[in-house]
């Protein structure tokens, strides 16, 4: 999957899957 966020940051909260794709404006 397209991850704009270095490492796991938003991993943690949003398990994020192969195929997920989540926008998050900070």
């Amino acid at each position: 999957g397209s991850s704009k966020f270095d490492g796991q940051r938003v991993g943690r909260d949003y398990p994020l899957q192969d195929g997920d794709v989540i926008e998050l404006h900070s």
